[in-house]
């Protein structure tokens, strides 16, 4: 695409040549064309095949399975994105995931939403947001527009890439500094059948009441601003653990403690809260996470490995 754009734009300038625009003009090219062209590529991005075609597959699908339920059309917009490889464009594209829901499941959506979306698509191809910041600016949407269930299940696909169709998860609004943002309270199981939501504090006293479950396994932590957290709760609304991490550097977070409460030792509870930070890591594109040599036996079998150009060990996402 860079490319091809150079090219426009040099013929652009050629135009101001009598014998090219002379030439354009007798084949039907006017370098107003040229121009508008060129400025529709830079406001809205191109259109890329691949995207186009896993458009066109899902409607055809929809054709085909009108009454099709959300989590079915969940599942073939999931399979669909990985059949494409969309994800392999949002480096060079990062609006692809956006597009891609707009032209399939958001396709007859309500307009206010559409338009939303259709706002912030701009801004990440101009780079004004970018993916990491995303939950932020689809608080405003989650909080302004009034979405049905549908919607706001596509919506929390369309921020977490990880969550399956038929896996639960649910939108909240949490404050974090100055701003609010969109995150997931998301599910997980141990070893023994019972159940626990993972998801972000909530209330500073939660922090503190995390500080305290490092203090008590011997671990101490020193938080700071740029510290993000995932905490695990019980049944019982108690916290049983949690981890807290930072970003180090471009795509590359460090991981600093993890901690699970004694009593809930030995049920793969530490296994489960860093696959689900692992997989939010990923939705955000970062490509690796760090970690000192802490606990290295259970941070080898994740797939973690001594690295050079990293301290500690290191895992690729």
């Amino acid at each position: 695409m860079k490319q091809g754009l150079k090219f426009l734009m040099d013929l652009q300038e050629e135009f101001q040549k009598k014998p090219i625009k002379q030439k354009g003009e007798s084949l039907g090219l006017l370098q107003d064309q040229i121009t508008s062209f060129i400025d529709e590529v830079n406001e809205n991005g191109i259109l890329t095949k691949q995207v186009v075609f896993a458009s066109l597959r899902y409607q055809r699908w929809l054709e085909l399975n009108p009454k099709a339920s959300v989590q079915a059309r969940g599942s073939i917009l999931q399979e669909l994105y990985k059949d494409y490889r969309l994800r392999d464009l949002l480096d060079d594209y990062p609006e692809t995931r956006i597009r891609f829901f707009l032209m399939s499941c958001f396709k007859d959506s309500n307009p206010e939403l559409i338009d939303e979306l259709l706002s912030l698509q701009k801004k990440l191809r101009a780079r004004t947001v970018t993916l990491e910041d995303l939950g932020s600016h689809l608080h405003h949407i989650h909080e302004n527009i009034t979405l049905t269930k549908e919607e706001e299940f596509f919506l929390t696909r369309l921020l977490f890439e990880h969550l399956d169709a038929a896996e639960e998860g649910e939108l909240i609004v949490w404050e974090t500094g100055s701003k609010s943002r969109l995150d997931l309270i998301s599910l997980a199981e141990d070893s023994t059948g019972d159940r626990y939501r993972i998801r972000p504090p909530f209330k500073p006293k939660e922090i503190a009441r995390f500080h305290s479950l490092l203090g008590e396994a011997n671990l101490p932590g020193v938080f700071q601003p740029q510290h993000e957290f995932l905490l695990l709760i019980n049944s019982n609304n108690q916290m049983v653990g949690g981890v807290y991490w930072k970003k180090t550097e471009e795509k590359t977070a460090y991981i600093e403690k993890i901690v699970i409460r004694y009593p809930y030792r030995k049920r793969h509870l530490s296994l489960k809260l860093l696959e689900e930070l692992f997989n939010r890591l990923r939705d955000q594109r970062y490509k690796y996470v760090t970690i000192g040599f802490f606990q290295a036996g259970l941070f080898y079998k994740l797939g973690f490995q001594i690295n050079r150009k990293f301290g500690g060990l290191v895992k690729e996402l």
